[in-house]
């Protein structure tokens, strides 16, 4: 690879008000729709795009209250050396250093940094500049204004494919990658020989259809009105010059055992796929010309291609995301891709997956920390000191060093962590990388009711607020999704049964992740109750039984249950007690307890058709989601409170 755009920086454009983001060989963009995905493609489209988009005032940042703090939008980026796999070596190697300017070194390590300032005055248009780095940390510039930056781009090309993409509209556009592709064909030393076939096709074609001898015939007689000295009117089923053969170029394709249709015969999924699949060619192909130079030992700028892909998954299904995703690892360059496929960012390793969210009027970035290098450096210098014999000098010299080392490490996540996550979110919950905030909770009758809870509270559905509600599957199951909130900086909250250790068991869970408790807003249930007991003390027993009777279809079914069941051997070999009012209490949350997946939804439609209030705790806990959310209850045209 060679090198690498591994750091970028944005300030003042749009909702990205002040983010730095650290880039690999291929990035996964993802979050919740307008959370500054597709911003920051745009605005390293500006500054290195090959069809680079304009830059005007409407793009500068306002805060919610309207006040625009800056009238200048800076973009900066770092450019570091590589070697074939894309990690980070000390030294640019010859070709390149001789491209880049000004090349700096930071802690022992090259680097090449650029700014572009857009500042804006009374017009609409930017005056932009540039300038180069001598400390990317400190954010320190050169005093000379850099004015190589078209060089730059000449061997360091975005190419920028939006959602909107088509093969069937890039076949009609020059300047679309399949058009700038096909305008450079080049037929080598048979050139004389096609331009012979494509005479004799023509006039064969001619020949043997009466209606184009027949036209042909009655085009002369231009020729007589014109009065021309050339060959005058001729007629070309097939066109004459090979410069034109490109022109009106169709793509077919063959699905199965079906016949080879043209695009425009597809779907858009197969048009859209095509279109990337273009981009890719088209940035292959300059690749492969540039290095067919360097072998010959031609002067050529050199190409360093970055792929910036908008939505790849749009109208495709989910195999093919996957088999996507597969083709884009394999293109040319770096790849810095945005995605709402759950199929696409599950097949990324968690280092590659940076998360974009809403924090006010901001758009915010973060990513995944693993410790392995922090632990790889810890074992190095430990290398060190034992090679120094370990004396009072070589202590002092490296233990600050491994202290401030392992502080860092114990911050991130280990390979079992890694392991735990891509099993339990991953693999079966990629969605969750898209949501605003998490609704964590143990079982499954809160995975059904609560949805239903939250619309009676709030007038709509937890996902039109962007609310996941996740079970976890057991109290000593929240773990892994505390992780994943974490790195990600994804809001959580946690509705917790209160029955046995659990209370226990949930705040150890969090006070492992977080720093403190406080962290997490947690809602334990009353009186030791799990949630179905929980349901019963807060005044839903006639709703539970009605829905009993409802889904069982036989009135008054809890009587058929006692009396099938009483004095029986339950789960834990004790004998069922349900005579006396009590008896029939415990006989009702077993039968709640023992079909949850039966029952919980008929229950909690039969508690929001009754009327009846919703318990406190979990209305403390939708009004704390409010606050934290900023979320309001849904009102009418008039403005009312639905």
């Amino acid at each position: 690879m060679n090198i690498l755009i591994d750091k970028i920086r944005v300030k003042n454009f749009k909702a990205l008000k002040d983010i730095e983001i650290t880039l690999r060989p291929i990035t996964i963009l993802v979050g919740a729709n307008n959370s500054g995905k597709t911003t920051l493609l745009r605005i390293l489209n500006s500054v290195l795009g090959i069809s680079r988009n304009q830059i005007n005032q409407d793009d500068l940042f306002v805060d919610k209250d309207g006040y625009q703090p800056s009238k200048e939008i800076i973009v900066d980026i770092r450019i570091i050396p590589t070697d074939d796999y894309g990690n980070r070596i000390a030294n640019f190697d010859n070709k390149w250093t001789s491209k880049l300017h000004e090349i700096q070194i930071e802690n022992e390590n090259e680097f090449f940094a650029i700014r572009t300032k857009y500042s804006f005055g009374i017009e609409d248009t930017p005056t932009v500049s540039y300038a180069l780095f001598t400390n990317w940390d400190n954010e320190q510039l050169s005093t000379n204004e850099f004015k190589g930056l078209t060089q730059i781009r000449n061997n360091i090309k975005m190419y920028f494919i939006d959602a909107q993409r088509d093969i069937l509209e890039d076949s009609k556009q020059r300047t679309s990658f399949f058009g700038k592709l096909v305008s450079q064909l080049d037929y080598g030393e048979g050139l004389d020989s096609l331009k012979q076939q494509i005479s004799d096709l023509n006039a064969e074609a001619i020949n043997n259809s009466p209606v184009l001898k027949h036209l042909k015939e009655e085009l002369k007689k231009l020729n007589q009105a014109i009065q021309t000295q050339g060959e005058g009117v001729s007629l070309n089923p097939f066109p004459k010059k090979i410069r034109d053969l490109h022109k009106g170029m169709k793509v077919y394709f063959q699905d199965s055992q079906s016949d080879s249709f043209s695009m425009e015969s597809h779907g858009m999924g197969t048009r859209s796929w095509a279109s990337i699949i273009t981009a890719g060619a088209f940035s292959s192909w300059q690749v492969q010309q540039i290095d067919n130079k360097i072998e010959k030992g031609e002067d050529t700028d050199l190409l360093f291609p970055i792929l910036a892909l908008e939505e790849p998954e749009a109208h495709l299904h989910p195999n093919a995301q996957r088999a996507l995703y597969k083709q884009l690892q394999a293109f040319a360059g770096q790849k810095i891709i945005s995605t709402h496929s759950p199929y696409i960012a599950g097949q990324a390793a968690l280092e590659e997956l940076r998360h974009f969210y809403k924090n006010s009027d901001t758009s915010m970035v973060s990513e995944i920390l693993f410790d392995k290098y922090d632990r790889e450096k810890i074992e190095n210098l430990n290398q060190q000191l034992k090679l120094e014999g370990k004396t009072p000098d070589a202590y002092r010299k490296y233990n600050p060093q491994i202290n401030d080392l392992k502080q860092i490490a114990d911050t991130k996540l280990n390979e079992d962590d890694r392991r735990e996550l891509v099993k339990e979110i991953f693999l079966h919950r990629g969605e969750l990388l898209f949501t605003k905030a998490l609704l964590l909770f143990e079982g499954i009758t809160e995975e059904v009711a609560l949805p239903h809870f939250y619309q009676k509270h709030f007038g709509r559905s937890p996902f039109e607020d962007g609310i996941t509600l996740v079970s976890v599957g057991g109290n000593e199951n929240y773990s892994p999704f505390l992780k994943f909130a974490k790195f990600l900086k994804i809001p959580v909250f946690i509705l917790s049964d209160g029955d046995g250790d659990t209370e226990t068991k949930v705040q150890s869970q969090i006070a492992k992740v977080y720093d403190t408790l406080a962290h997490i807003p947690l809602f334990i249930l009353p009186n030791q109750a799990d949630f179905e007991q929980f349901l019963f003390d807060s005044g839903y027993k006639e709703e539970i039984n009605q829905a009993i009777d409802t889904v069982k279809s036989k009135e008054s079914y809890l009587e058929t249950y006692i009396t099938e069941l009483n004095n029986q051997k339950g789960k834990r070999g004790v004998p069922r007690a349900y005579d006396g009012y009590e008896g029939k209490t415990r006989a009702l949350l077993d039968c709640m307890r023992e079909n949850k997946t039966e029952f919980a939804e008929e229950i909690a439609k039969n508690i929001i058709l009754s009327g009846k209030a919703l318990p406190s705790t979990l209305l403390e806990l939708f009004d704390k989601i409010a606050q934290e959310l900023n979320l309001k209850p849904k009102e009418d045209a008039q403005g009312n409170t639905i």
